[in-house]
Parts: structure tokens; sequence; C-alpha cells
């Protein structure tokens, strides 16, 4: 089956002032849509990478980032399933603290992820399997309650709504209790059937994902304009992948903005901060969120980093520019938070590190639609078959 990329416009653009030390000034102007566009075939730009450029960026994004991601998530997902099911035998503190770990580690992995996550991870919207948000309580719930065995083939059955990361996360967190109140919820045996039937199919997709890309789609990246056999063009393949990292990096963002009350607050139209909503942020039951969102960014990092495009980027004599993106991920990196709970500091109304974090975020998906796709003569924009 032949991937297409529909390039599609109307992303909505928010504002920030921001003094760009690159060749060119960094637009502040405010867009907005309310429809999708397509791009005119006469707006297209060029490409400025050739077919052997391209491939060489591909090969080394599939051998130093994408195969050991994906390995690292069948890995992380199989320790998920053992510590599952080493948690049920004797559920007790230990355990599930250990366990709640190794459920962060394999879910940051997912999270970094998102900027490659084409092909084989969205086919059939393959990726909700993974992370489908929210889930369907009722139906978790419904299971839990039941007399019928909680199996992977039963949550297959009911659908992404009751699996993956998001519903683990609804069985290990709970803000309203204490830890010693959670830990009691295991003493329902239904409880710890699906803690392993959910980890089990976790790790079943993963290592169907992983079979996907090795060899045959890793093979058909390499290859691109000399045969793949799933690219027609190498073009076909480096938009696709170009706009897939540009899409992790605004879902980066997205994680926050809502909570955030962003960009309202920016604009100047909530001075108070009224509608700062910690229930927004993205895995707020676990205290997750900030978690998930710097691992996104890592995985958009290391796209551009061990992927060669910066690297591509200073052969073209557009040094500053990735000077820029790596000025970028080090502030990011040297962000400094009270804890590791975006809700708790939200809850607190302590918004100083998550405003520079979304703000940092902002500050890289500008950047990357405005110098970054030009210099490579890449059109972004929309593909709504990419899932989460």
């Amino acid at each position: 089956m032949k991937l297409t990329l529909p390039l599609l416009t109307g992303l909505l653009i928010v504002s920030l002032a921001h003094l760009a030390k690159a060749d060119e000034p960094i637009s502040t102007t405010t867009t907005s849509a309310t429809t999708a566009v397509v791009t005119p075939a006469s707006t297209t730009p060029t490409l400025a990478v050739s077919d052997a450029e391209i491939r060489d960026l591909l090969t080394a994004m599939t051998d130093k980032v994408i195969l050991p991601t994906y390995q690292a998530l069948e890995t992380n997902t199989q320790k998920l399933v053992t510590t599952s099911q080493a948690f049920c035998t004797k559920p007790d503190v230990a355990g599930f603290k250990a366990l709640r770990e190794v459920w962060s580690v394999a879910l940051n992995t997912w999270q970094e992820a998102d900027a490659f996550n084409i092909g084989p991870a969205i086919e059939d919207q393959f990726d909700f399997n993974f992370y489908f948000r929210p889930i369907k309580k009722s139906l978790v719930n419904g299971l839990l309650k039941g007399t019928e065995p909680i199996t992977p083939e039963l949550l297959k059955k009911n659908g992404v709504g009751v699996q993956g990361f998001a519903a683990l996360e609804y069985l290990l967190f709970d803000r309203e209790k204490t830890e010693e109140a959670q830990l009691k919820t295991f003493d329902n045996n239904k409880r710890c059937e699906y803690l392993n039937a959910a980890s089990t199919l976790l790790h079943t997709h993963s290592a169907t994902l992983l079979k996907a890309w090795t060899p045959h789609f890793s093979d058909a990246m390499k290859e691109v304009g000399k045969g793949s056999t799933e690219f027609v063009t190498a073009a076909e393949a480096f938009n696709l992948v170009i706009n897939r990292i540009y899409q992790a990096a605004e879902n980066a963002k997205l994680k926050i903005q809502p909570a955030l009350g962003q960009p309202a607050f920016q604009a100047g139209l909530d001075p108070q901060r009224e509608q700062v909503k910690p229930y927004q942020l993205e895995a707020w039951r676990s205290g997750h969120t900030l978690a998930n969102t710097q691992a996104t960014l890592i995985g958009v990092e290391k796209m551009l980093v061990d992927g060669g495009l910066l690297a591509w980027l200073k052969q073209q004599n557009k040094t500053a520019l990735a000077d820029e993106f790596a000025g970028i991920f080090q502030r990011i990196k040297a962000l400094s938070f009270p804890s590791t709970d975006l809700f708790a500091q939200l809850e607190a109304r302590d918004f100083k590190a998550a405003d520079a974090l979304f703000n940092e975020a902002q500050m890289l998906t500008r950047y990357y639609k405005q110098r970054l796709a030009p210099a490579l003569g890449v059109s972004l924009g929309f593909n709504a078959n990419d899932g989460d």
C-alpha cells in the first residue's frame, strides 16, 4: 500500500514576541482558520534536499532513532507485563511503586515515538491502541464489576477506549485516595486481571509494531527513490517524516496549552489566569504531564540531531538556524520545576515553569514551520490520519 501525505493548511499559530537570532525574523502574526485548505500545487515549494541526501537522512533517522525507540518500547512493555504479574502475586507498597515506575518508563518511550509514528504506527489508527484518551470509564468500570474474566481478547473486543497506557493510568492512580487506599483496591482480583491483560496487550501491540518495521518498513525508508516498496518517490517519504516531526512538536505544546489558558494569557485577555484548568492537562491523574511533554520533545530533538537535520543545515551554511534549535532544546532541559507534577503546580497557581516550557515549545514549532521547513523546501500541513 503506497502512503500519501495530504498537505493541508489551517494550523492555529499563536502570538509570541521573540527576537530571533537567525538570519531572518520570526513572524509574530496571529492567524487562525476554521477549515483546512488544500495547498495548491503551484504553491508547493521545490525540495532543497536531493534524493541521495534524503536517503542518508532517513537512514540515520531509522537506524539511530526510530528502530532503537521501537525496540525500547517492546522491551519496556515486556517489563511492564512481568512487573504487573509480580505485583499481583503479592500486592504491596514496594511492588505498587515499582509498577508505576515501569508504566512511566514505557509511556515515556511511546511519547518519544510520537515524532516518527508513521506507516505501520498509524495504519488503521493503530496508535490508538497505545494511548487513546479519554478512556471510556463506564466501560472500564463495567469490566471491573462484571463476571467475565478480563483477558487481552476481551479488552481488544471492547475497543481502544479500555486499553493502553491511559487505561493503566486509571487503574494505577487516583488523586482522591491515599496510596494505601489505592493499594487496597487490588484486593479485588478483577483489578489485577485488568492490569495483566492491559499490560499484555500493550506488549503485543509493541511487538507487532517493531515487527512491521524490521525489516520491511525500515528497508522501505532507506530505499526511497530507488524502488522503495512503500513510497513512490523520495520526496513523498521525506515530506511525510518532516510533517510528522512538526506534528509531534505541536502535540508537545498542546499537552499543556489548554490547561494554562494559552494563548489568552499571552494576548492579555486573561491577566488573572482565570482560564487555568489543571484537569485539562494530559495525564493529570498520574501527574505525568511534564514527563509526557518532555519525552515528546526529546523525540523531536533526536530526529533533528541524531537524524541529521541540524547537521544538514550546517552543511548548507545555515549554522545560525541549527544553533537556534540547539538553543531551544538546551533551554528546555535547563528549566527548573518545583516538582514533576504540573497538576499540583497549577492547583497552587504556580505557573512560572509551565509557562516557560510552553513558550519554548511554541518557539520550537515556529522555528520549525517558518525556518526549517522552508529551508528544506517542505510544505507543512495537517494529516488527519495521523491519529493522536
